[in-house]
């Protein structure tokens, strides 16, 4: 089991991934965000964690959906 702590550099935002994006996109985006940073310190299966690394690695996808989906993936499979 691997702990969010560790992925939540990579999903941080930057000045490409709010790019030509609406408002509610930006609002979900970091409501799920939060959600993540709330629970960092809680582990995450390892099916979710390589998923969301292979997600993160992907080269045809914009900066807000790469991040996006993969803290989907994540909070789907962080165990309480």
């Amino acid at each position: 089991m691997e702990t969010l702590k560790t992925l939540l550099p990579k999903l941080k935002a930057n000045r490409y991934t709010f790019y030509n994006l609406s408002k509610r996109d930006i609002e979900s985006y970091k409501d799920l965000y939060q959600y993540l940073k709330k629970h960092q310190e809680k582990n995450v299966g390892l099916l979710h964690f390589k998923r969301a690394i292979t997600i993160l690695e992907s080269l045809e996808s914009l900066d807000f959906l790469k991040k996006y989906k993969a803290m989907k993936e994540i909070s789907y499979g962080i165990t309480h």
